[in-house]
């Protein structure tokens, strides 16, 4: 999924951002903002996660909170965007994250 797919996707799940919205339709010469400013935002991750039909993972195992027998559970959300933020950190960008997440 490209970054624009991405982002698209973020606002089917009811984000909303003027400036994500530019960049979905291939005007970011028409903003100022940085992909971090999307990136970063909680609401941009729990859109995302809502449209792509996330659930809850547990924590240690990353199973299904439905399938898994350990209480501790993380929204999926945060778990992909502590996923995205290690992938940045071990040098892959974010358009190789997000292929990922197809």
């Amino acid at each position: 999924m490209t970054i624009s797919e991405t982002i698209k996707k973020a606002i089917k799940g009811g984000y909303d951002n003027q400036n994500a919205r530019y960049i979905a339709l291939g005007l970011e010469s028409q903003t100022h903002c940085n992909y971090s400013d999307i990136f970063l935002d909680p609401n941009f991750w729990q859109s995302l996660g809502k449209a792509m039909e996330w659930g809850e993972v547990c924590i240690n195992c990353h199973n299904s909170a439905s399938s898994c027998c350990e209480e501790k559970y993380n929204q999926d959300w945060k778990y992909f965007w502590h996923n995205f933020i290690d992938a940045l950190a071990s040098g892959k960008t974010a358009e190789e994250f997000f292929n990922e997440l197809e």
